[in-house]
């Protein structure tokens, strides 16, 4: 190996990166420097990225900002297959080869919006002693070991239906407060499914939960954390979308006589984007914010809650 590729390797911020970029698999600038370097080192994170992609272990993607004018995009980093080689070397066991695009217009988006949720998350951890993550997933790893399983469903038809499927959770954390162990599975919303889809997750879920996760997890507690956040153009404001997905999984759970599984499901808006951008004017929001505050939903409960109580 080259020494200046050598020396690049050698620098934490540079391995840092890399394997990051092998569990969460897409990442903006703004997610780097959020998560990996201080928050006024924009530049130094930029600086290094490019780097790995002139040495062949990344590549920059571009993707449209809708919220930027005259067609703005923004940079989205992953790894090459020699990015992926590397990190493997190193005994991370979540690396995959990115998918390979070309990607419709809500895959990036939905990725990072994964990607600064679990971040978001290690962040939390990183402030609170008493939370201790075992693990963190995201769907594009839980894929390889999910198993088919007998799905019994209504989606709003006259007649129950029953399939064969699998089913993984957008990102799943497994962690202890004060030792206790308890498991959040996180579902990000962006408006693109119809009823019958979102009805059809319900009963996937359910199925998940029964089985796989009991398998997996054993009697750990449980929460589904869906979070609904901004989609594409001309998709439902987040507070109206929320509302509905609460409704369509009412109409599901009682067509399937499960209204008790209520209890599991969490609701909140947010943007999780907002949880790691760099903007002088409008600084990120807290970790805390977003798990510790009582501002989820749930269908068996009036009141608003905390997704993770007993810390803040």
């Amino acid at each position: 190996m080259p020494a200046r590729k050598l020396a690049l390797l050698e620098k934490k911020p540079a391995l840092n990166i890399l394997m990051t970029l092998g569990r969460y698999e897409f990442l903006t600038a703004d997610q780097v420097t959020t998560f990996l370097c201080a928050p006024t080192s924009r530049t130094m994170a930029i600086a290094f990225l490019t780097e790995l992609t002139n040495a062949g272990y990344t590549t920059m993607l571009k993707l449209n900002d809708p919220s930027q004018p005259f067609g703005f995009t923004k940079g989205v980093w992953t790894l090459t297959k020699k990015g992926c080689d590397f990190v493997e070397s190193l005994g991370v066991d979540a690396v995959t080869l990115p998918s390979q695009g070309p990607y419709g217009p809500s895959f990036l988006p939905h990725a990072l919006a994964v990607a600064s949720t679990g971040m978001t998350f290690e962040r939390l951890a990183a402030s609170h002693p008493r939370l201790d993550v075992l693990e963190l997933r995201t769907e594009r790893y839980l894929k390889r070991f999910a198993p088919r399983m007998e799905i019994t469903y209504s989606a709003g038809r006259e007649h129950l239906q029953t399939k064969q499927a699998t089913y993984t959770p957008d990102a799943l954390a497994h962690f202890t407060v004060d030792g206790a162990r308890r498991v959040a599975a996180f579902e990000i919303d962006r408006g693109t499914e119809d009823p019958a889809k979102f009805r059809r997750k319900t009963a996937e879920i359910l199925a998940w939960t029964g089985g796989p996760y009991k398998q997996t997890y054993g009697d750990s507690p449980m929460g589904v954390a869906v979070i609904v956040a901004p989609g594409p153009p001309r998709t439902s404001a987040p507070a109206r979308r929320l509302e509905l997905l609460m409704q369509w999984m009412r109409l599901e759970l009682s067509a399937l006589g499960k209204q008790n599984w209520g209890r599991i499901f969490y609701f909140r808006t947010a943007d999780p984007a907002a949880y790691t951008r760099i903007d002088d004017d409008n600084p990120a929001l807290s970790p805390e914010e977003l798990f510790l505050t009582p501002r989820w939903l749930r269908l068996t409960d009036a009141a608003a809650q905390p997704l993770i109580g007993g810390l803040a």
